[in-house]
């Protein structure tokens, strides 16, 4: 919706959960928001007609339900002579397959990709709110020698820059810093891609955060989706869950934040933390969400930085 011309008259702001993504990043692969091309697209609903044993979208529409949702889980295979496909980088969990049925660039809905509809201004202006979530990437278990072997083969030449920002000499370590590779990863490329969004002509604010409050009685931490009960007010439905009185405070702020956005297109309102807006000229603006609250830092140090910059610089522009 914020990428398509169809939508330039009928929304005014976007809370995008889940992030958006720098269009370089190599997490796009395994993504929902990762899209098809036109004619692989149209090639592979031929071979889908074919497995349903139907001839004509007309007859398509009579396939039942049941059926039809055996291939809900479908997934693509682009992974197949890449990096991402090595079964040790697997292993790291930080790229999947992505699923199949996902957008398309037809030259109608999406007319460009994701990247050159940044460069030429393409993308609809208006006020965005949209981030990620502490857990959403962490791997457990993570064995050294694993570990040297895939970022050895995800970083190539880079590798020497990686493991020097990112040390690791036994399992926690290595898991540690698995899971701390892809938390940068996520607010670097929130951060980034609200950078090219202002470059690419769009004057709305962009409002990035970074979520951190794990909800109780849980083991997955603050994992995909978590913050969603605090910015809908759902605490009190979902009786698995043994809520505090500080979850209930993080829900008056988190709900106060979504509103104002929704009515303003602002988070800003009430006597609650500052969330600044992105800026495509400082590195201090992801709003940190949930067990504390203010802008951070992307990375905790500069060296990271630059080993994320290098490794978007290495993959395919979506």
């Amino acid at each position: 919706m914020m990428y398509s011309p169809l939508t330039s008259d009928k929304i005014v702001g976007c809370i995008a959960e889940s992030g958006a993504r720098d269009p370089h990043d190599p997490e796009t692969f395994g993504l929902a928001t990762s899209h098809r091309w036109m004619e692989k697209a149209l090639e592979q609903g031929e071979t889908f007609i074919s497995e349903m044993n139907v001839s004509t979208i007309a007859e398509l529409r009579n396939v039942s339900m049941a059926d039809l949702l055996e291939y809900d889980g479908s997934t693509d295979t682009i992974l197949e002579g890449t990096v991402w496909g090595d079964t040790t980088v697997q292993d790291t969990g930080l790229v999947s397959e992505p699923p199949l049925w996902r957008p398309v660039v037809d030259g109608y809905v999406l007319p460009l990709g994701y990247g050159d509809t940044l460069r030429t201004g393409s993308h609809n202006n208006i006020p965005i709110m949209t981030g990620d979530n502490l857990n959403e990437t962490s791997w457990t278990d993570m064995n050294v020698t694993t570990y040297n072997s895939a970022f050895t083969t995800i970083m190539g030449n880079n590798s020497k820059e990686f493991f020097n920002a990112y040390p690791a000499s036994n399992e926690s370590e290595a898991t540690a810093q698995t899971a701390a590779f892809g938390n940068d990863i996520n607010r670097y490329t929130t951060w980034h891609w609200a950078k090219d969004w202002y470059l690419g002509g769009a004057t709305k604010d962009v409002f990035a955060y970074f979520w951190t409050h794990s909800p109780p009685n849980q083991t997955s931490g603050a994992y995909h989706g978590s913050e969603l009960w605090y910015t809908f007010g759902n605490l009190p439905t979902f009786y698995n869950y043994t809520w505090t009185d500080y979850d209930y405070e993080l829900q008056r702020i988190m709900g106060s934040y979504w509103a104002n956005f929704i009515k303003t297109g602002n988070p800003n309102g009430g006597n609650f933390t500052r969330f600044p807006a992105s800026s495509p000229n400082k590195t201090n603006t992801v709003m940190w969400l949930g067990d504390d609250f203010g802008a951070g830092e992307i990375v905790d140090d500069i060296d990271k930085l630059s080993v994320i910059q290098d490794l978007f610089s290495m993959n395919p522009e979506w």
